[in-house]
This record gives structure tokens, sequence and C-alpha cells, in this order.
């Protein structure tokens, strides 16, 4: 999770972890960090960017839990970023547990 949570960082084209990827003029975005620490049961995912779509984090925390899991390896993130697909990843992360922290302009 840590090595995909690595490839989640800097400029891509990130349509396939949007919920509806021709709303956006541009589905690129940058991520300038990612850190996953797991505590206990809990694993917390902590994404810093300048800017987000709609389900985006959902969807890479899904990404990354799948990738946990045994369900996916980490290189299908750069094969996400080239088909621009997200049937891969399947339903969102539930929002459940996601916190904005802090918006800074």
């Amino acid at each position: 999770m840590h090595e995909a949570a690595g490839l989640l960082v800097g400029e891509h084209n990130f349509a396939a972890f949007a919920k509806s990827p021709h709303q956006y003029e541009s589905t690129v975005r940058t991520v300038l960090e990612t850190s996953v620490v797991r505590t206990d049961e809990l694993i917390i995912f902590d994404v810093i960017g300048t800017g987000f779509m709609h389900n985006m984090v959902r969807n890479m925390a899904k990404a990354l839990q799948l990738i946990g899991s045994g369900q996916m390896r980490s290189e299908e993130i750069l094969e996400l970023y080239r088909n621009q697909n997200r049937r891969r990843l399947g339903a969102p992360a539930p929002p459940g547990g996601l916190y904005l922290m802090k918006v800074m302009y």
C-alpha cells in the first residue's frame, strides 16, 4: 500500500479516479503527498493535493484497499492512468471515515 500510495504522487490524469470525468475541463490533478499508516485496526490514508474531483479520494482509497487485500497489484495504478477506466476499482470506498482536514488558498 505504501508503494502504491507513492504512485499517486505527482501530476497525473486521474480520470479513472473521478465519478464523472467528462464533466471536467481537465482530469489532470497534482497530488503533492500521500501517507499510509496502520494503527491497530485502522489504516489511515492521508493525501495532500492542489485539487480533487468528486469521489477521487474515495477511489484512491479503494485502490489502496484492493492492493492491501491482494486483489490488485501496485503497478495497476499506472494502468489506470493510461486506460482512464475506473471499472477495475468497482464501487468507491464508503464515505464514512473520510474527513476534509484543511483547505489552503
